[in-house]
């Protein structure tokens, strides 16, 4: 079974103790989320065991969310996430600074778990280092030289998650995100896991 899997399951059977202390949200709010990022998430789960940890490295996620409530508990959630710290290429020659916007709207499934969904956009800067990089061609090894100049990608977003609350200020949020959902080629399947505080 997932390590993400076990996280769910294990909120959810707690919850039924945190019923008590949690209320239905009916105002405006921020929260600050904490976890970790997983990328490829259908290489992760599709991947023989010993090839897991080479589907990509997990990184650090901070993210806040602003909550407007639209009546009856439905709020509009914008919310902008970044990872923490900058991805490293593999050769050591570029870093990767990803940042997440989100528009999500939340839905409450019972007191305690609310669903949320909506589109977003994934911002990408690539600052190479403009050095030489020695590399394998296959037989042998060549010499590449990477760009000096920064580029950056935008990519649509589509965000589906749950956010189960074990009280008015602490919740486990558990997202996917679909990156390029127009595309059947180059979909792919990112997740968070983390810790959100009301503040």
């Amino acid at each position: 079974m997932s390590a993400i899997l076990r996280i769910f399951l294990a909120g959810l059977l707690i919850t039924p103790f945190a019923q008590a202390k949690v209320q239905p949200r009916t105002k405006n709010f921020f929260a600050l989320d904490a976890g970790i990022y997983l990328p490829s998430l259908e290489q992760r789960f599709s991947a023989p065991t010993g090839y897991k940890n080479s589907t990509g490295p997990l990184s650090g996620f901070l993210r806040l969310r602003r909550g407007f409530h639209l009546g009856k508990q439905y709020f509009l959630e914008p919310s902008l996430g970044v990872l923490l710290p900058w991805r490293t290429s593999y050769d050591g020659s570029s870093k990767t600074f990803t940042t997440q916007f989100d528009l999500d709207l939340t839905l409450p499934v019972f007191v305690f778990l609310r669903a949320r969904t909506g589109p977003g956009l994934q911002w990408q800067l690539f600052v190479p280092s403009g050095e030489t990089v020695r590399l394998n061609n296959g037989t042998d090894y060549s010499y590449f030289f990477t760009p000096a100049k920064a580029v950056s990608t935008w990519v649509l977003t589509w965000l589906v998650g749950f956010e189960v609350r074990f009280s008015s200020s602490f919740s486990l949020n558990l997202d996917a995100i679909v990156l390029d959902l127009a595309s059947r080629q180059r979909r792919n399947y990112e997740g968070v896991v983390s810790v959100g505080v009301v503040l």
